[in-house]
């Protein structure tokens, strides 16, 4: 219901298409909670008709509309580098402010697309022609009909939730169509980090490879660490100075980084972990050769820097999914229990795409 519902509730053309495993990652929810689902969209859509906003929900932008303020709501790191990689397909014409959580301003706050970038939404200021709306809820109506009672919304996603989304793809298509304009198609790009931090001095040059360790969601978690960074080392290509690996992460991070051998970590990594804040962890990451790491929200900042390496990806996520092509990371799909095999696909694959990309 609630897929069928958002369709109904927008013109065919300005919706880009939806993979129909998304449909069926609905369809396999309890039957009680999508009923709920449902009641909830059609009484907060109602209210949005009894209030007479429903009318200012456009479909489509027009040309009087020069200034726009992108609210978005998600505050997880991959989503947002995802989803803003739409920020090239608004037309030239279009001025784009940003308002954003506190904790991911810092990756935007020097990008030349946005004009300004806000961490709160009362202070985002009133010359605006359009509020674009991330993602459709409860407080984010209550806002609009608070702040901006009078100007006309659109939404990017909506309503549509689940895993099997492709966000880059459906947000990039949802903008060019809003404004009927074809846009560009670019991997996803981040700000230039406005203080790259100083990497620690060694006894000669080193190749700097960012390591993404642990994982929020335990089904995309590389379990061989303490055997996979060893045969990184071991295969490294000798035209290339040795690798330094820079351990990242939060969280469970730690148990994947102690499974190295305290000797050889000593000498061939520097340890982060629990220790840097997101924007000198995104700074870290660009000045690194390389990546490597499961899908994640670091995986989605080393590709928005266009750093070369290995991203491993698990099911049901499929890469087409989450990564806007060309990404310069090459891929690796798990679809069985981690073992020695796999820990051999990750170095091969990091190896043959490091050899392509830096010699």
């Amino acid at each position: 219901m609630p897929l069928a519902y958002f369709r109904r509730l927008h013109q065919p053309d300005c919706l880009p298409p939806i993979d129909h495993e998304l449909d069926r990652e609905h369809a396999a929810r309890p039957r009680r909670l999508r009923i709920n689902l449902a009641r909830r969209l059609v009484l907060r859509d109602l209210g949005e008709i009894l209030s007479g906003r429903f009318g200012r929900r456009c479909m489509r932008i027009g040309p009087e509309v020069r200034r726009v303020l992108w609210v978005y709501g998600w505050t997880t790191i991959g989503d947002s580098v995802m989803d803003l990689a739409a920020r090239d397909c608004f037309p030239p014409r279009i001025e784009v402010s940003l308002c954003i959580s506190p904790r991911l301003a810092g990756l935007y706050s020097h990008d030349p697309r946005f004009a300004r970038v806000f961490t709160d939404r009362d202070r985002c200021g009133d010359d605006y022609d359009l509020i674009l709306v991330q993602d459709f809820n409860t407080a984010t109506f209550k806002w609009l009909r608070r702040r901006y009672p009078r100007l006309p919304y659109a939404g990017i996603i909506g309503d549509l939730r689940g895993e099997r989304l492709d966000r880059p793809g459906f947000t990039q298509g949802r903008i060019r169509a809003l404004f009927n304009h074809p846009g560009r198609k670019h991997a996803p790009r981040l700000a230039p980090p406005p203080r790259p931090p100083a990497l620690p001095p060694s006894d000669g040059p080193r190749t700097e490879v960012a390591v993404a360790l642990g994982a929020n969601d335990p089904r995309r978690r590389v379990n061989d660490w303490g055997r996979l960074l060893p045969l990184l080392a071991e295969r490294w290509p000798t035209r290339l100075p040795p690798p330094r690996f820079h351990l990242l992460g939060i969280g469970n991070a730690r148990e994947d980084a102690d499974q190295l051998d305290p000797a050889w970590r000593a000498t061939h990594c520097v340890d982060h972990v629990d220790a840097l804040d997101l924007e000198t962890t995104s700074a870290l990451i660009h000045r690194c050769a390389a990546f490597v790491g499961p899908d994640g929200g670091l995986m989605h900042v080393a590709v928005g820097h266009g750093k070369p390496g290995c991203a491993v990806f698990f099911p049901p996520i499929r890469p087409e999914w989450r990564l806007v092509t060309p990404a310069a990371l090459a891929v690796v799909e798990i679809h069985a229990s981690q073992g020695p095999a796999t820990t051999e696909a990750i170095a091969d694959s990091f190896i043959s795409n490091l050899m392509r990309k830096l010699l």
